[in-house]
């Protein structure tokens, strides 16, 4: 069977900023395919980022578009303080030039910037390795004075506010969640924010402990971590089981890891994530010289197939959105790459690897489970082009989404939450309606509106599953 790929199934982020911000670029953002927009709450304000959610909601509306809206937590990380009136864009350093970090509150220059962190004077000592910017600039420790920390710039580049800094070498003993984590998410649930992404996570208890907050269980957001740490990666088997999925974070882990391994751990995140059906978000330079330039290097095109290939549901674009001179373009970039080598992905290969650990000796499956993994089988056996399902939780087109289709699976709900939450995962286009009573009725509606996108014609067959009921599939010959 020659898979015929009719639309997009790998998900885009985008990072909403100064560049991108308004209602006018977000429209712009979401006709050029982007799925989910992300807000870091280290940056900005209530007042920049409420206005931010606001231009969403209404770019959403006018485009009549279903997008997903993420927050980032800050949680417990050391920034770079504010800069100098005169250096807003940034201040110029020079490699083998004096540079000091201090604990009291300035503002910024090309000699001297404050950090966040009061005790950094006493943790560091001279000789240790200073990164800032997911080392982007390194420095060494000259001399630890009483109020700053002396170094010398190891390579000339530019510093810039509210930029994450790593000490080499030093475990932090900090909170994982601050009283301003605590108030942004309570801010993000009073937005309806439809995914947390929690910084910083380096054990289970970290995202019980935001579990337990007051509104998050019955909000029904999503709880996503971000893998940058190398504690992180040691009780990731632990972690993966209590979070709802994963953002790789390539920059972070290569400031805590050689960077030659950060390659193979990506891959070997993203393959646990797929067997346990959790969403997998690849985030951190993707297309990075987009920034600035208005095409993308070969090396970053490869490398976004690379994150398809190993089995991401989407990714994230930062700095190029954010920031960038050419966001729209980046995302356009992102969906031709789609398309040009999903239909290339190995499906059936996919699907046996990710079926047979499942009956592996001692591995137990659920019964939805096994209907939607034996959806996806029929999908293949009788050439179906597109799968149907009815869902409240999304649980079960996330089911279909985990055993990769070839073909896309229209989800169809009731629940604007679940529609928006199921924009993240790979192939699934939610269709929201305002109820699920007549399944006959809404089998109709959703063909004709996969008929709209051009992913069904008459003659060909559509599998249908209702995994809101009793988990019955059924095969639709489209008229």
């Amino acid at each position: 069977m020659v898979v015929e790929h009719r639309i997009k199934k790998t998900k885009t982020m985008a990072t909403l900023g100064p560049t991108t911000g308004s209602k006018e670029k977000i429209l712009k953002l979401i006709n050029a395919g982007v799925d989910v927009f992300r807000i870091n709450m280290a940056h900005g304000n209530t007042e920049t980022n409420g206005l931010m959610i606001k231009n969403y909601k209404e770019a959403c509306a006018e485009a009549k578009k279903i997008c997903a809206l993420l927050m980032d937590t800050k949680g417990p990380d050391i920034r770079t303080g504010p800069l100098s009136q005169k250096f807003q864009a940034g201040a110029r350093l020079e490699a083998g030039k004096e540079f000091s970090f201090c604990n009291n509150y300035i503002l910024g220059d090309d000699t001297k910037i404050s950090l966040n962190f009061w005790e950094f004077p006493t943790i560091v000592k001279p000789g240790d390795r200073i990164f800032v910017d997911y080392g982007s600039i390194a420095f060494t420790v000259k001399e630890i004075q009483k109020n700053s920390v002396l170094t010398v710039v190891e390579n000339s580049g530019v510093i810039k506010e509210n930029k994450t800094v790593d000490l080499i070498g030093h475990h932090l003993d900090l909170p994982f969640l601050s009283y301003q984590d605590t108030k942004d998410i309570a801010y993000a649930i009073d937005n309806g924010v439809n995914f947390l992404c929690l910084s910083q996570v380096s054990i289970p208890q970290n995202v019980l402990e935001v579990r337990q907050l007051p509104g998050v269980v019955e909000s029904g957001v999503k709880l996503l971590i971000k893998v940058e740490t190398v504690e992180c990666l040691e009780n990731f088997d632990d972690i993966l089981p209590v979070c709802d999925g994963v953002v790789i974070c390539r920059s972070d882990l290569a400031v805590e890891l050689p960077i030659e391994k950060v390659p193979q751990v990506q891959k070997l995140l993203i393959r646990k994530c797929n067997l346990a059906g959790k969403s997998v978000v690849v985030a951190n330079q993707v297309l990075n010289s987009m920034e600035f330039n208005p095409r993308p290097t070969r090396a970053e095109a490869t490398d976004v197939a690379n994150i398809l290939l190993d089995g991401a549901d989407c990714c994230s674009l930062t700095n190029a959105c954010a920031d960038g001179k050419f966001p729209v373009e980046s995302v356009k970039t992102l969906e031709n790459i789609f398309l040009e080598i999903e239909p290339q992905i190995p499906y059936r290969q996919l699907y046996k690897s990710l079926r047979k650990p499942e009956r592996g000796a001692g591995a137990s499956i659920t019964i939805q489970e096994s209907v939607c993994s034996s959806a996806v089988k029929t999908c293949w056996d009788l050439e179906a082009v597109l799968i149907i399902c009815f869902t409240l939780t999304g649980s079960t087109a996330r089911f279909l989404s985990k055993y990769k289709p070839h073909s896309p699976i229209i989800a169809v709900t009731s629940s604007e939450m679940t529609a928006r939450q199921l924009m993240i995962n790979r192939a699934v286009l939610p269709l929201l309606v305002p109820s699920l009573d007549n399944v006959e009725a809404l089998s109709e509606v959703a063909i004709n509106y996969a008929k709209s996108l051009k992913l069904v014609k008459a003659g060909e067959k559509v599998i249908s599953l209702t995994g809101h009921l009793a988990n019955e599939m059924k095969v639709i010959d489209v008229a």
